[in-house]
């Protein structure tokens, strides 16, 4: 009887001790500092840059290849990389807006253009539907395995370099195309290629042409809200859920007391969270109410674009079974967004510099909603989050500028970049399944924290 208590007693420590170790609490208030003069920082930051440097002349984005490089060179367990890698995103995410914005007016002849780069439209279908997502792939990284994560991860590599070799290939094939036809002007370019043809025998096949949905001002006011309330419920669930799991720990009940807990339910929780029915109440809620505001949302924006604007039912649920797929993605693994959005969007006719305007303005929802979730569950470690967020900022800034030099100047290939990129991409997705091994291999998921 003893020896089947002591057993029970050591079965029931390493869970919780398991339990501990991955939800570690990092509050945004406690700036980690100790954290920043590790050696794993001295070596993640500079390959971090080259990185970003990469997926930044690319035009690609970076989350999938930053939380690989957080977990290989910086050694953080997936539950810590996967917020801190968004909290990197959604600073590089910030810059892409601004500069999408100022696209917004362009010259043409001397004459000021108001043709808006980012497709409106497309946005009041996909943002509710990626915040949905968000909501449920953070709710998913919380209870997830570190083997599902990066097991996840390693699925979104994949397809990603896929995606990478397959628009090598094509933009090789263009550019080959080019450079025949200025060997013999006689054979025509491309559709849309300066100085050459006018025969449509060797056209490339163009985007499908479509009228951009306009800016409204409810629009904005709608994605705020539902952004703030995704937000606010997935914090308040996920301290609710934690107040509830140490009810049955002998002690304080610490997660009970947590400063967001103080400021909106003014210091009742730990009695609510006491009763098992009020507090599985109060957690449903906390879930049911977002996703109904998103769903209800999903549902007017549709029934609006097919009524005034032309869409298709089929149109319309394609985006939106690829935004809640995105969102919950983000969330989990940590991507961006802009890795499927902006490849969906051409696949489905966009032209490309509106697919990439409305890819990065659709990517600040994902990235501010998944970022501002894990913070204030205390999910991301700041120190590193601003040491990491600069490096990116410097290396977005440094190889989106590098590359317009080089094209401007040397009218270099856009295939070597993006054949540069395949190789980082490749490289991360060894890296991820290397990770992945180690996690699969009996006492290989090794936590650092």
């Amino acid at each position: 009887m003893i020896v089947g208590n002591v057993a029970s007693f050591t079965d029931v420590s390493q869970q919780l001790s398991h339990v501990v170790d991955v939800i570690t609490s990092h509050p945004f208030w406690i700036f980690e500092t100790q954290r920043i003069f590790g050696d794993e920082v001295l070596l993640c930051a500079p390959i971090l840059f080259l990185g970003g440097l990469l997926c930044s002349a690319g035009g690609i984005g970076g989350g999938g290849v930053y939380v690989t490089l957080l977990m290989v060179v910086g050694r953080l367990a997936p539950h810590d990389a996967v917020p801190l890698s968004k909290a990197i995103v959604f600073l590089g995410s910030l810059s892409s807006l601004v500069l999408n914005l100022r696209k917004s007016a362009v010259t043409q002849n001397g004459e000021v253009a108001t043709k808006c780069l980012i497709d409106y439209s497309i946005c009041r279908i996909v943002v509710p539907a990626s915040l949905l997502g968000t909501l449920l792939g953070v709710l998913l990284n919380r209870i997830a395995a570190d083997w599902v994560i990066v097991g996840a991860l390693c699925a979104v590599l994949g397809s990603m370099t896929v995606a990478v070799i397959r628009t090598f290939f094509t933009q090789r094939a263009a550019e080959d195309l080019e450079d025949a036809a200025k060997a013999d002007p006689i054979l025509p370019l491309a559709d849309g290629a300066p100085g050459y043809g006018g025969s449509q025998a060797l056209t490339l096949s163009a985007p499908k042409k479509r009228v951009l949905g306009a800016y409204a001002k409810q629009d904005a006011l709608a994605g705020l809200g539902l952004l703030l309330t995704v937000v606010l419920c997935g914090v308040l669930r996920a301290h609710a859920s934690a107040c509830a799991d140490q009810m049955h720990l002998a002690g304080v009940h610490q997660a009970c007391h947590h400063p967001i807990n103080a400021l909106f339910y003014r210091n009742t929780l730990e009695g609510f969270m006491i009763r098992p029915h009020l507090a599985q109440a109060i957690q449903h809620f906390f879930l049911v109410l977002p996703i109904c505001m998103c769903l209800g949302v999903m549902v007017h924006c549709s029934r609006r674009c097919i009524a005034d604007e032309g869409w298709t039912m089929r149109e319309t649920a394609l985006y939106q079974f690829m935004g809640v797929s995105t969102g919950c993605l983000a969330g989990l693994v940590g991507i961006g967004g802009g890795l499927i959005f902006s490849p969906f969007f051409l696949v489905l006719g966009v032209e490309p510099a509106v697919a990439v305007a409305t890819s990065s303005t659709c990517v600040i929802f994902t990235s501010s909603s998944t970022t501002m979730q894990y913070l204030l569950t205390d999910r991301i470690i700041t120190s590193l989050a601003a040491i990491y967020g600069i490096v990116n900022l410097l290396a977005s800034w440094a190889g989106t500028s590098f590359v317009h030099f080089l094209q401007d100047n040397f009218n270099t290939r856009k295939s070597y970049i993006t054949a540069i990129v395949a190789v980082g991409v490749i490289l991360s997705t060894v890296l991820s399944f290397v990770k992945l091994v180690q996690h699969s291999k009996p006492g290989g998921a090794v936590h650092a924290h």
